[in-house]
């Protein structure tokens, strides 16, 4: 079956609650998992990175972060900051500026 591909938001702000679609070896039997969180900061660090409020599970970096609200993806999953225990989640926006952009059509 054909899927459409998902719809990219670069809107983030603190407070936004967000689901992560993961394959967390923790999280059930089969290894898919869905975790939920909100956004706790915003600010980019050195990296680009944000921070959720919940930590990643092992497996779930590469998952995609989806909007409760819209479903958007807005983001990935990339780790867990130890000290902290958040979630750290590369931005969709900060992907998008980083893909090549696509060849104007003839």
């Amino acid at each position: 079956e054909r899927l459409e591909p998902a719809v990219l938001s670069g809107l983030l702000f603190p407070g936004q609650r967000y689901f992560v679609l993961g394959q967390s070896s923790q999280a059930q039997p089969d290894e898919s998992s869905v975790t939920h969180g909100r956004i706790a900061a915003v600010e980019l660090d050195a990296c680009c990175h944000v921070r959720g409020d919940i930590p990643a599970g092992v497996g779930d970096s590469g998952a995609g972060v989806f909007s409760v609200d819209t479903g958007a993806l807005i983001g990935m999953v990339v780790g867990t900051d130890h000290p902290t225990h958040k979630a750290i989640l590369l931005p969709s926006s900060v992907i998008q500026s980083k893909l090549p952009l696509p060849a104007p059509a003839p």
